[in-house]
């Protein structure tokens, strides 16, 4: 009983909210890599007009950004495009900033989350080659996002796993995420942790990461989140911030069509 209150308690609260509905959805980068299973209510948009992360591993220093806009485009399901830009600086030289492809991903939740039964959705990923650091083939990857509520936090599982060439965009042979937020819905404010793991490629040892984040709601519309994550094991180790910002918004001739 509970958790049914609590989670009611996002839900209108989410409601109250006008276009902004989902500023405890844990979206991938925003500001862990765990994700929840929740996706935009239909017609609705979100643009991510600011994810930043930097990360620092010994001489090589990465930074990465993703504007991203995403369209729940139907009932349970978005798609979203983005662009990652990537730039790098190793022993003093810096990269120029340079696309790594084109990101397309269609997510779907399969249900909505009740006493027995988490949240479950899927996701799959295309990777179009696009821009400088991009590879010279088309790549993907599908997942599996679990969420489930209790009366005092929310608990995500990902898993995912690459489909196609593996040097398209260099992304794992698979991964696995659990993350654990805390939402405070009278502050409008999340909390999160998470552990994840992944084998890069073949033969290679699984490398390990944990992180912690935070969002925050400042109006209806705008959502900021930062983070800060530790890579503890393979070549890459080192720490990492993250920064972001997204507003939602929606076209009012849509939604008087889903109205019809």
């Amino acid at each position: 009983m509970r958790a049914s209150l609590f989670a009611a308690a996002l839900a209108a609260l989410a409601g109250s909210a006008g276009a902004q509905t989902d500023w405890y959805n844990t979206d991938r980068g925003r500001p862990l890599r765990t994700e929840d299973a929740v996706v935009l209510e239909r017609h609705a948009f979100e643009f991510q007009m600011t994810p930043i992360a930097v990360h620092r591993a010994g001489r090589r220093t990465t930074w990465e950004a993703e504007p991203e806009l995403a369209w729940g485009f139907a009932r349970r399901t978005q798609v979203a495009v983005g662009l990652p830009l990537v730039s790098e600086r190793v022993n003093g030289a810096s990269s120029p900033l340079a696309a790594a492809g084109v990101h397309l991903t269609l997510t779907h939740a399969l249900n909505a989350e009740t006493l027995g039964v988490p949240a479950i959705g899927l996701s799959g990923t295309a990777i179009v080659p696009a821009g400088g650091r991009s590879g010279e083939r088309a790549s993907g990857e599908v997942a599996v996002l679990l969420t489930r509520t209790t009366a005092h936090a929310r608990a995500h599982f990902n898993l995912r796993a690459r489909v196609g060439s593996e040097t398209a965009a260099g992304i794992a042979r698979w991964t696995a995420g659990l993350a654990v937020d805390r939402p405070f819905p009278f502050r409008s404010i999340l909390l999160a942790a998470e552990v994840t793991a992944e084998e890069p490629d073949t033969g290679l040892d699984v490398v390990w990461r944990a992180g912690a984040g935070v969002r925050v709601q400042l109006s209806p519309r705008i959502v900021l989140d930062a983070g800060v994550g530790r890579t503890a094991t393979g070549p890459e180790r080192g720490w990492g911030v993250s920064a972001g910002s997204a507003i939602a918004f929606a076209i009012s001739a849509l939604q008087m069509r889903g109205v019809r």
